[in-house]
């Protein structure tokens, strides 16, 4: 038994309730709940909540802003997905509506692993297709799992060549420059087809690496995406993932390994690793009232503690990510003092805006993960079904209620955490359980968008 099963002894031990959390408030809620309404999942489409555009926009200034997409692209991700394409909507309709200059950039989660040998890791390139051309990533890897009308077709109407993507040619982003914009489609159009990333990737998340490399290539010359980032624009990161962030140092690979000393695997005698490996090896926690109190932690090969230097963690240390979004953000200010670069986390906060950290009795999530679901949602109701058939792509089961149904769980986020809120400003996390995104990003867009 590895020293991170004492941890969920000890709460036993004392009594703690393992469906309660310790409630750290942040700034933003989750929106509300998703099976009713007017719109699937229970949201209005198109309503935007963004101001006319008439030079300045009440009484606020205009900046321009680009922003990156990192999106979790493994197999639990379809329902989130389809939320996160309706609120990149609402976002890109806000900034036309507003006639801000803007560019958009996505890409995945996915950064390889040893236990990933039959995925294609991004490793932080630009992902610039539609969708529709990359549909059997909309399909697991185990093949149980099928998402491409939930996350693709049900929303984007185009193939790449229909959005108007020269290969090679168009910039591996989606812009709008003083009024021009680089694909013939309507932007709305264009995001719902590029933003989607599929379902087959690695089951080991790295969103700050994947972060942290899009951002390097945008700053070199050999590489396709280089200069998205402008010196005069603000700067917005969206990560969206519902587990925890697993960047892991390479030279450290053996953390994973069969044959290695399994210092932070759930179940040492197990044939191979969970997610729970992520979850032990950049975190420490300690039971505080009802749950716990965890912060991040960064540890060496053996599950040792690193107290004052963590560069051979076998996680990178998140100062890397922090570190990295602190330069960009004072050259940007050298050039406008009002510049800002923030992080918008959509990720397993409660639908109430709390981090929850709490271990569960549902001994096989802990075994996956490593700690109980920050949040969590059952009976999530995706479309109207008669049989299982009419539930094919959208990764649902047609239950007795006549809707294809599914449900959504994610790790409470620790190491994201430090990162969103590394300038102690950002206000942009989300619960990823709420399926309900897009009131919230088209305020952020509005708000990103200022030149105050």
């Amino acid at each position: 038994m590895s020293r991170f099963t004492s941890i969920y002894s000890l709460t036993l031990a004392l009594g703690v309730s393992s469906a309660a959390g310790c409630g750290l408030q942040v700034n933003v809620i989750g929106e509300g709940e998703s099976s009713e309404g007017s719109g699937e999942n229970g949201e209005s489409e198109g309503a935007t909540g963004s101001s006319s555009d008439s030079g300045e926009t009440g009484g606020q200034s205009k900046a321009a802003l680009d922003v990156l997409f990192v999106v979790d692209n493994s197999g639990s991700m379809g329902a989130a997905q389809e939320a996160m394409v309706r609120a990149g909507v609402s976002m890109v309709e806000a900034l036309e509506a507003r006639g801000i200059d803007y560019r958009i950039a996505f890409t995945t989660t996915d950064n390889g692993n040893p236990w990933c040998p039959g995925t294609s890791p991004e490793a932080g390139g630009f992902v610039f297709e539609s969708c529709r051309d990359r549909l059997t990533g909309f399909i697991s890897q185990d093949g149980s799992t099928n998402v491409q009308a939930m996350a693709c077709t049900s929303r984007c109407p185009y193939s790449g060549e229909e959005l108007g993507i020269i290969p090679g040619v168009t910039r591996p982003w989606l812009e709008r420059i003083d009024g021009v914009k680089n694909l013939a489609a309507d932007p709305a159009d264009a995001i719902a087809c590029l933003l989607p990333q599929g379902i087959n990737g690695c089951g080991f998340e790295q969103p700050l690496e994947s972060m942290h490399k899009t951002l390097v290539r945008s700053e070199t010359d050999s590489e396709p995406g280089f200069g998205f980032v402008r010196s005069d624009a603000n700067l917005l990161v969206v990560i969206i993932t519902d587990e925890a962030d697993c960047s892991h140092n390479p030279e450290h690979e053996t953390i994973f390994a069969q044959d290695g000393n399994k210092a932070f695997w759930w179940d040492s005698s197990a044939t191979f690793p969970t997610s729970a490996v992520c979850w032990n090896a950049g975190t420490q926690c300690e039971p505080e009232g009802e749950g716990l109190r965890c912060s991040t932690g960064n540890y060496d090969v053996d599950g040792q503690l690193l107290v004052n230097d963590a560069t051979d963690a076998v996680l990178r240390f998140h100062g890397r990510y922090t570190d990295q979004l602190e330069r960009i953000l004072d050259e940007k200010r050298e050039a406008r003092p009002d510049a800002r670069v923030e992080v918008a986390l959509v990720a397993g906060y409660a639908l109430d805006g709390t981090l929850n950290y709490a271990e569960t009795s549902d001994l096989g999530f802990m075994s996956d993960f490593g700690i109980g679901p920050g949040c969590e949602r059952d009976e999530v109701k995706l479309r109207p079904c008669d049989t299982q058939e009419d539930c094919m792509g959208w990764g649902g089961t047609c239950t007795s209620a006549g809707f294809c149904e599914t449900e959504i769980s994610a790790v409470p986020p620790v190491r994201l955490e430090a990162v969103r809120s590394f300038n102690y400003a950002s206000p942009y996390a989300i619960s990823i359980c709420s399926l309900s995104y897009s009131e919230r990003f088209a305020l952020i867009a509005e708000e990103m968008s200022s030149g105050d």
